[in-house]
């Protein structure tokens, strides 16, 4: 929660930037990164599952291209797109941070790292496919 206010409290007061966005979409992709490494390291040594190695690499590298998904397809959309598509969250919605950082945090509250990044991996790879083949078909973009 508190990494949205600081964003929100920058666009209210006048004060964000352009380097403040990006700045913040990085850090965020670091902490994402460290998150899911640390759980990764907690299932390796305190949980009996197969190969947890494996499973927090293909969660990182999927939770990282959700985020690549949403700032590439933002950017390459105009304005007509955005008018036409109306509210991006049917695109955007699933496996958006906020859901992400929820399962990773009940699967480090409840000691089930494996199984929270088992769903990671999973929730982040159908959001992927999902905005592929909504903008494949709905004709958004460059051809």
């Amino acid at each position: 929660m508190v990494d949205g206010i600081d964003g929100d409290l920058a666009r209210l007061r006048g004060l964000a930037t352009r380097f403040g966005e990006v700045f913040d979409a990085v850090s965020d992709r670091y902490a994402d990164a460290f998150m899911i490494g640390g759980m990764t390291i907690y299932a390796a040594r305190f949980e009996s599952h197969p190969h947890p190695a494996a499973v927090g690499m293909l969660a990182l590298g999927a939770a990282l291209i959700v985020s690549y998904s949403r700032a590439r397809i933002e950017a390459d959309l105009t304005k007509t797109h955005h008018e036409a598509l109306g509210n991006l969250d049917s695109v955007f919605g699933i496996a958006s941070r906020d859901v992400r950082l929820l399962i990773a945090a009940i699967g480090a509250v409840t000691g089930q790292c494996y199984i929270a990044l088992i769903v990671l991996g999973a929730l982040s790879a159908a959001a992927i496919g999902w905005r592929l083949v909504y903008l494949r078909f709905r004709h958004v973009g460059t051809p």
